[in-house]
């Protein structure tokens, strides 16, 4: 599922179903299924993923961070600090899939910090400022993405 993840089809094309986006989905119901019994499974594929040294690797590892979100919030909450301060700074990245990704995957993580008042101070205001840059982005994608994005992500 994760090679699907990485080699499944056009990712320029928001709506359309492809392998890619349905793999995201398959592991999206994984996860509200088997909640944090699949991150034993998960978390070492996902580090490896994270910090790759291709970007498409890591645009399919921030991917399935995202998809899992709903799932495996309970058992992800003692790594979200870390993850979502990598988040923020893959906002920045050079590929454009990067960071329009992250900025779907942080919209699926948005209520842990704003619902969180230490989590407010650390991560609000440098993901405030991020996102904002995107509405700015030099990609048409990531500022629709951030368009779609923005409501989940601050309310």
């Amino acid at each position: 599922m994760i090679n699907c993840l990485i080699l499944g089809g056009n990712t320029d094309q928001a709506t359309e179903w492809n392998l890619r986006k349905c793999s995201a989905a398959a592991l999206d119901v994984l996860s509200n299924v088997f909640r944090e019994g699949l991150l034993p499974i998960l978390l070492p594929i996902l580090r490896e993923m994270l910090f790759h040294t291709n970007w498409q690797i890591k645009e399919s590892g921030i991917l399935v961070l995202g998809a899992i979100a709903e799932g495996c919030t309970y058992g992800l909450t003692p790594h979200l600090p870390d993850l979502v301060d990598y988040l923020i700074k893959c906002l920045n990245d050079k590929k454009p899939l990067v960071r329009s990704i992250t900025c779907w995957t942080l919209s699926r993580y948005s209520s842990w910090i704003v619902h969180n008042e230490a989590q407010q101070n650390k991560f609000l205001i440098p993901l405030m400022s991020e996102l904002l840059k995107r509405i700015l982005d030099a990609n048409k994608k990531v500022k629709f993405i951030f368009a779609q994005k923005r409501k989940r992500i601050f309310n």
